[in-house]
């Protein structure tokens, strides 16, 4: 359906692609990676980056999932929305293991910074 659309309406209706999409269904997580991949490969990596976002901070989806959508995030220059995701689910999360999890992520993120 996503290809359907950009192949009608073109890339630079990405990000209103990704808008509809977003707003007409609550995507599971592998439909997220599923259409984050699909984005990235037709080179639209900053419409992929809110369903990297979801991916990374679903505490359903499996641990290696989420550190490749983090890779994701930082290879298309896409910190500064992994870092907003990550700290809005980190303030929203009581789970004990996911807040540490959220913590690891978010440090690869945004690296601590201090002396060595």
């Amino acid at each position: 359906m996503v290809t359907a659309w950009l192949t009608v309406e073109g890339r630079e209706a990405a990000a209103e692609v990704v808008n509809r999409v977003r707003t007409a269904v609550r995507l599971t997580a592998d439909q997220a990676v599923s259409l984050a991949t699909l984005l990235t490969a037709e080179g639209q990596p900053d419409a992929a980056a809110p369903f990297w976002c979801q991916v990374t901070t679903d505490p359903e989806t499996g641990v290696e999932t989420r550190w490749r959508a983090i890779q994701e995030l930082l290879a298309s220059g896409n910190a500064a929305p992994a870092e907003q995701a990550l700290r809005t689910a980190l303030a929203a999360s009581p789970a004990a293991g996911e807040v540490l999890l959220l913590r690891r992520l978010l440090a690869w993120v945004c690296p601590p910074t201090g002396s060595v």
